[in-house]
């Protein structure tokens, strides 16, 4: 299997160190054709830091948004795709789980909220997101506990047919990814994983009403993505 672990980012130099270094320790105790691309659209020193730990770096000097990093990543991946968060808020060893689905699977996605799963987060954080996928299964019927998680597997097939359906540049763009999926009539398996909140990252700035802030422009994208689609 040849897989490509794509890492979009904005202004992540005090986390992507850390990541970079989980996953390759990792990758070098497992026999994984794996190679890791970051797509930056920052201004700090992220590009630079993951160039000197082995990453292959696309960087763009305008703002991409989270989905476009995503939407980037997978036009210029090879082979299955994982799409990992900055934070590693998912423990590497996670992805075995992952892999193991995607043998039955067009798609696998990692779940922080089925009963399965071992997260650990603010409780503001988790009444937001688990609200916020009540409204996506409510608008669009996707049938998961979490479509928002930063964990997510795709095959190669499925890459090359759902990547140029993407239109959604904002932190909504997995219920888009997810809906499209579930209409070109792809088998979308839920993972169960250990998953735990690290501070900082675009979606907690500015702490508590920061994050507020993020969940009403999620719900105002959310509602408009589903006019359109």
């Amino acid at each position: 299997m040849t897989l490509t672990i794509v890492i979009p980012t904005h202004n992540e130099e005090g986390r992507i160190g850390g990541t970079l270094k989980q996953l390759n320790a990792f990758l070098r105790t497992r026999k994984l054709r794996a190679s890791i691309l970051v797509v930056d659209d920052g201004t700090d020193a992220t590009s630079s830091i993951a160039k000197k730990l082995g990453a292959k770096v696309l960087h763009f000097p305008k703002r991409l948004g989270k989905g476009g990093g995503v939407h980037t990543g997978l036009r210029h991946a090879k082979g299955d795709v994982i799409i990992y968060d900055a934070d590693a808020s998912t423990p590497p060893e996670e992805i075995p789980r992952l892999l193991a689905s995607l043998k039955n699977a067009d798609v696998a996605i990692g779940s922080r909220y089925s009963r399965a799963s071992q997260a650990k987060m603010p409780v503001i954080r988790k009444i937001t997101g688990r609200s916020f996928n009540l409204l996506a299964r409510l608008l669009f019927g996707l049938p998961f506990t979490d479509t928002q998680c930063g964990f997510k597997g795709i095959r190669e097939s499925a890459v090359k047919r759902i990547a140029p359906k993407l239109r959604e540049n904002g932190f909504v763009w997995d219920v888009e990814f997810l809906a499209i999926a579930l209409r070109l009539g792809m088998r979308v398996e839920e993972v169960p994983i250990r998953w735990r909140h690290v501070a900082g990252g675009p979606t907690a700035a500015g702490g508590v009403p920061g994050l507020l802030k993020t969940a009403l422009r999620m719900l105002a994208d959310v509602v408009a993505l589903r006019l359109r689609l």
